[in-house]
């Protein structure tokens, strides 16, 4: 059996022999038995064995016949999980952008999402907009790169890790895009002048957020404490 299973697994063991007819059967679980069981009756409906313990699960199993033949001996490979993953960590958000965040979070697996048994976790992530959940990716590290949001705005975050055999565990978090800011001013001289004098102004401005800047001036008079005068641009 190649697949994991999430409950109990229950071995149907049945036999047929034309000569002497079926007496029984026994077995031995690799790695827990050190000897073959006790020869178990088998009747015409067959007989059960039920492995209830976690992970993968070898066992070995015989027939015998009424004249004391034994069969070759047969190998099954059980995979049981029944256990979702465990998040090691919150869902964190970092590098948040005009647009955008990065979400990861962390989850560990005792059995079918362990690398010891070959296997790994699948994380899913999902962010709600407007109301509405939508799945942001999938993949086997817990990180995404969110984008596509608007700015200045907390959104609900969260992120699914589910094992091979299909249990799975959530965890939710909260993340906010950085808001734009304005530009500011930055003049000079910042000085005065005489009565009906010209100065020479430098105004530069800068962007926190990075964005690219557009310039305009507009022309036209002014009237400051009963002095008039024009804006010239150059």
């Amino acid at each position: 059996v190649g697949e994991w299973y999430k409950a109990d697994v229950e071995i149907t063991i049945k036999g047929e022999d034309t000569n002497s007819g079926i007496e029984g059967y026994k077995y031995i679980i690799v790695g827990q038995n050190t000897s073959w069981s006790e020869n178990k009756t088998l009747g015409e409906e067959g007989d059960k064995i039920v492995i209830q313990r976690e992970g993968i699960t070898e066992i070995k199993i015989k027939i015998t016949d009424n004249a004391g033949n034994e069969s070759e001996e047969e190998l099954i490979t059980i995979k049981k999980d029944t256990v979702a993953p465990k998040f090691e960590t919150n869902v964190d958000v970092t590098n948040q952008a005009l647009g955008g965040f990065k979400v990861s979070a962390l989850a560990s697996d005792e059995v079918s999402g362990n690398a010891a048994y070959g296997g790994q976790i699948t994380y899913t992530c999902y962010i709600t907009k407007n109301g509405q959940e939508e799945k942001v990716g999938e993949n086997n590290t817990g990180i995404f790169e969110v984008t596509g949001l608007n700015q200045g705005t907390a959104y609900d975050i969260k992120v699914v890790a589910q094992d091979p055999a299909g249990n799975s565990n959530e965890k939710v978090g909260r993340g906010t895009t950085e808001a734009n800011t304005a530009p500011t001013w930055q003049i000079e001289p910042k000085e005065k002048s005489k009565t009906n004098t010209s100065i020479n102004l430098t105004m530069t401005a800068v962007d926190s957020d990075g964005d690219n800047l557009t310039y305009i001036i507009k022309y036209g008079a002014y009237n400051a404490n009963g002095t008039k005068g024009a804006i010239i641009a150059t």
